[in-house]
């Protein structure tokens, strides 16, 4: 085996060291010497090696990640908004990444990658405001981000946020959200909002017939199941899927299965890739679906008796039970990402000081579901399912630094399990890791 050793070799006076190691060349049947710069030796006979620091190292990973799925939704969004575009965007990419207030953006932005492409964002209090009235008074450009196919299944996911009203004294407050989804795209199409407690019902209904071209079926809260309100659902016509809250489940699993001989049965659930357990029961045009997510190993059956995981959704719609699961699991995945952090909500409130900056915040939040559901969009399994995936995943990536060497940019090399990881959630876009990535969204874009 060859073995390596050291090389001095002076040049105009200087000692250079390097490393040198003779290899046999089989091919032309020669011997070969291959050597590799150490650096100068001193007059002491060390050898200093200089080493270029990075001047700056910038959080990269995530942020390529979230720019690279979403690359041509935040083109449109620098495209059609003639102002604030960049500071939309980074609000919009650093919530999803920091998960922090609006306050915290900018300390955030500047030690990310962003910074580097966009160092003079104002992301102050006021401006942060100033930004908000100016999303809410362009709400149609925010209409237009997508375009609309009148095939597509719709859904209307009702989201009540149970915090305040951001803009009011009244803390025991709510706002309600109508979120226009397209659940096989994965992609939001518009937001309705209302605040307040008072004929909360009502007020939702007309918030959908407002979006006329979006037919579709209405994903109710649970705080609307009662007879009243699903007659006057009936009368007018309306398509509709709503979960039964807890207290009503237990009454009416006490009605029907008198005999506790109702099982659920294993189902595969193509939309999930895996098993579920359902059970199905009629009343009229009223379709009760009974179902059971979690795992119970190979069993086919299921027992309802005692069984704390059991779901019960209503819809007077006759379809796949996969679909009626689907609707809901998406509801409460909405919920949970709008609504989980009310720290973060109350922070914001800050920046709220009327109507204006209520919708435009509201609009902001919505822009940046867009951006985190593109982390499912493509997904082996297209459904929201798989939380622990991918906040893993963002946390790995969120180690990846981007490098600032002499002016130039560098990235170190990426772990194969985390290239794998992106592989399964939707594949690795060629600009991820290259300097191209941040570099063409650096100017405004043309109008898409």
């Amino acid at each position: 085996m060859a073995r390596e050793h050291i090389e001095i070799k002076k040049i105009k006076g200087q000692n250079y060291a390097y490393a040198t190691v003779n290899l046999w060349d089989s091919k032309n049947k020669k011997e070969i010497k291959m050597s590799k710069y150490l650096g100068k030796v001193n007059e002491n006979n060390q050898i200093e090696k200089r080493i270029n620091l990075p001047e700056s190292a910038y959080q990269y990973g995530d942020l390529a990640f979230l720019v690279s799925m979403n690359y041509n939704m935040i083109k449109k969004l620098s495209g059609n908004y003639d102002k604030y575009w960049k500071e939309i965007i980074t609000c919009a990419l650093i919530t999803i990444v920091g998960r922090i207030p609006l306050e915290y953006v900018k300390g955030y932005y500047k030690k990310t990658i962003l910074y580097h492409y966009w160092p003079k964002l104002k992301l102050e209090k006021k401006n942060i405001s100033s930004m908000l009235r100016y999303l809410a008074y362009n709400k149609a450009i925010f209409e237009n981000l997508e375009e609309y196919d009148e095939t597509a299944l719709i859904m209307h996911m009702e989201i009540i946020i149970p915090v305040y009203s951001l803009n009011s004294k009244n803390r025991n407050g709510t706002v309600t959200l109508d979120i226009v989804f397209d659940p096989v795209l994965m992609r939001i199409l518009n937001v309705e909002f209302f605040s307040g407690t008072e004929h909360m019902f009502s007020r939702f209904l007309s918030r959908t017939d407002e979006a006329a071209k979006y037919d579709g079926v209405s994903i109710l809260d649970s705080s609307h199941y009662n007879k009243i309100n699903l007659n006057r659902l009936l009368k007018e016509n309306r398509i509709f899927i709503i979960e039964l809250p807890e207290d009503e489940r237990v009454k009416f699993m006490k009605k029907i299965d008198l005999s506790e001989n109702i099982i659920l049965q294993r189902i595969y659930n193509t939309l999930l890739n895996r098993y579920l357990y359902y059970y199905r029961f009629s009343d009229g045009n009223l379709h009760y679906f009974i179902m059971d997510d979690s795992y119970h190993g190979e069993d086919t059956y299921v027992k309802t008796k005692n069984n704390k995981n059991i779901i019960i959704a209503l819809s007077n719609m006759d379809i796949d039970s996969n679909v009626i699961y689907q609707a809901i699991n998406i509801k409460k995945f909405m919920y949970s990402s709008i609504s989980s952090s009310k720290y973060r909500l109350d922070s914001d409130s800050k920046m709220i000081h009327g109507q204006l900056e209520l919708e435009g915040y509201i609009l902001l939040n919505v822009i940046t579901l867009k951006l985190y559901l593109s982390l499912y969009r493509n997904t082996i399994i297209p459904n929201p399912g798989r939380h622990k995936l991918i906040d893993t995943l963002m946390i790995e990536l969120s180690r990846i630094n981007m490098y600032l060497v002499k002016g130039d940019l560098y990235l170190p090399k990426i772990n194969k399990s985390i290239l794998s990881d992106l592989m399964s959630v939707g594949g690795v876009d060629d600009r991820m890791f290259s300097n191209e990535l941040f570099k063409s969204l650096q100017n405004k874009q043309n109008n898409l």
